[in-house]
């Protein structure tokens, strides 16, 4: 049919405002809702599975500072004080010679209260975290460069090896991907002027999103130095249009807004860093230089630190390599990773002059390393850098989207080829990593003995067999803090806890428990004294021993805990003293 001449088609391109796209900055928005709705669901059922698949395994048994977090939260629960006797700490909490953050034990209450003591409980708020940020990542990417984006974003999300293990165990940093993505998030939420599409504020929104920036640096301590970094990078990012809009009515009133709940949450923690120096201690013993070190050598050795988080020996080949953290056989993120964070830079530069989101990206990019700079440790440390996870995932997906779209305008068939052989790359290098992250990881000796396998096990036998010893002597040899471990596996009672004998001693920078109840540890000669009076109390003591095959020359176990090589890791071994 004949178009009418008096009506001729416009060239003119979609206002932003009416279409919702930013020419050059929202890709993938082919994509309709509803469908990105039905993807993202299916991507979010993927996360969860692999994040509770075999829970309690990958990794195995429990760490000492898993252990602990569960502990004082189980302590706070039952009695209203932590393991050494504060009542209901706010901004930290003494446990085994460090000063920790609280955060995780308080989101830890809700899943004890419901499921009790344990492994399972222990990871749950991790696990829990791990799946929310994969739509939250999704609303972020989708607001910020379209659905096509958020959709990739989410996907690599899922499946990433270093985002999965954080999800997995029980402790502090694995609640920093949320509480960095829930930050933007919030301030995207409030119509701060962080993307393309002018709206109106919402001061309501705001002063959540302050609060919210706020309790995140209540969690693991490389959020009170990421949470401020990022905060003035993404005021650098709004540029002077943005500051403009915040400069004005509703705009101003959100900001106050913002500034108000930030003040609210974080204020008296600023305050008590200056008026206690023991909130520091943790920092203190992990700081990267000496006191009276100059300060260009400390400027120096922060530099080297920040930039060795872009390296590929942390991102692509070895990453963590503390080895309870490390992923196996690889780096934090798969190899297919490279190729589309470099074309994630080069088109995020290429318009970081006419797109806020762009800038954005680049902000939180920039400030992915900032809780890991002036801590020591043997490499990139894993947790500390944990925030920087989304970021890192998102500059991923919006490199892969935009190489898409400009391919897809240039040659079909090549965008087509690309997008087939990045699915295969992710298919063939996501699924070696699973299968060997649940599979031969968990029987690894540096595993399964690091994460105390072993002592779980022995508690599971003990805990129904307790009452029939009068005294419990447990091996130190190959473990770290093992009366934690013990009061998780066992389920302590915390009343018992506080009423009955303890013995804890500072050894060096560390606490070192060497009884509580009947239960007693044997750290090196320490426990030599507590055997002796029993052996010499003139009456008969039945007792438990959880030794190392061979150690102290006992023989004929009671229960033999084997390992996955199926040689044996413990022996419990019955006898008179």
């Amino acid at each position: 049919m004949r178009r009418s001449a008096s009506r001729p088609p416009s060239t003119a391109p979609a206002s932003p405002r009416r279409s919702g796209v930013s020419p050059g900055t929202r890709d993938g928005e082919f994509i309709s809702t509803p469908r990105a709705r039905l993807i993202l669901v299916a991507i979010t059922a993927c996360a969860a599975f692999l994040r509770l698949y075999h829970f309690g395994q990958s990794p195995p048994g429990l760490n000492q500072d898993e252990a602990v977090n569960a502990w004082n939260a189980w302590c706070l629960l039952k009695t209203g004080h932590d393991m050494t006797g504060a009542s209901w700490p706010v901004f930290y909490s003494h446990a085994i010679g460090d000063n920790r953050t609280t955060l995780y034990s308080y989101a830890l209450l809700p899943f004890q209260a419901i499921g009790g003591l344990g492994v399972w409980t222990t990871r749950l708020p991790n696990a829990v975290a791990g799946i929310a940020c994969v739509p939250l990542l999704y609303g972020v990417g989708a607001r910020l460069f379209g659905r096509g984006t958020g959709l990739i974003a989410a996907l690599l999300l899922a499946l990433d090896p270093w985002a999965l293990f954080m999800s997995r165990w029980g402790i502090e940093g694995g609640l920093c991907p949320l509480l960095a993505l829930g930050t933007l998030a919030l301030l995207l939420a409030a119509g701060l002027p962080f993307d393309e599409i002018p709206r109106a504020p919402r001061v309501a929104l705001a002063a959540l999103a302050g609060l919210f920036a706020g309790l995140a640096c209540y969690g693991y301590w490389c959020m009170r130095l990421y949470v401020p970094a990022l905060l003035a990078l993404l005021a650098l990012a709004i540029g002077r249009a943005g500051w403009a809009r915040l400069a004005r009515g509703r705009g101003l009133a959100a900001l106050a807004a913002f500034a108000s709940g930030l003040c609210v949450t974080l204020g008296p923690l600023a305050w008590k860093h200056l008026v206690d120096p023991a909130i520091g201690r943790r920092a203190a013993m992990t700081r990267l230089w000496d006191p009276g070190t100059p300060l260009a050598e400390i400027a120096r050795r922060v530099a080297g630190r920040y930039f060795a988080h872009f390296g590929p020996d942390f991102l692509f080949v070895r990453g963590d390599r503390y080895e309870l953290v490390s992923p196996i056989g690889q780096g934090e993120f798969s190899w297919y990773m490279l190729p589309v964070m470099i074309a994630g830079l080069a088109f995020a530069f290429a318009r970081a002059r006419r797109s806020r989101a762009a800038r954005v990206l680049l902000a939180t990019v920039i400030a992915y390393p900032a809780g890991d700079v002036i801590s020591r440790y043997p490499s990139v440390h894993a947790m500390r850098s944990a925030p920087g996870i989304p970021a890192l995932v998102l500059l991923a997906a919006f490199g892969a989207a935009a190489a898409g779209a400009w391919l897809w305008a240039r040659r079909r068939p090549i965008a087509v080829a690309a997008a087939i052989a990045f699915g295969v790359a992710i298919a063939a290098l996501d699924g070696r990593f699973l299968v060997r992250y649940f599979g031969e990881y968990n029987a690894r000796p540096e595993i399964y003995h690091g994460y105390h396998a072993d002592l779980i096990d022995a508690t599971r036998w003990l805990g129904p067999r307790l009452g029939a010893y009068d005294a419990v002597f447990c091996t130190a040899i190959g473990m770290n803090e093992p009366f934690a471990v013990t009061l998780v596996g066992l389920s302590w009672d915390p009343r018992r806890w506080f009423a009955e004998p303890r013995d804890t001693r500072v050894v060096g920078d560390w606490d070192v428990t060497l009884r509580y109840g009947k239960m007693r540890f044997m750290h090196e000669r320490l426990w030599v004294p507590d055997y002796e009076r029993l052996a010499n109390d003139g009456r008969p003591e039945r007792a438990l021993f959880i030794v190392r095959p061979g150690e102290l020359g006992l023989e004929k176990p009671v229960h033999v805990i084997r390992g996955p090589d199926g040689r044996d890791a413990l022996w419990l071994c019955e006898e008179s003293i």
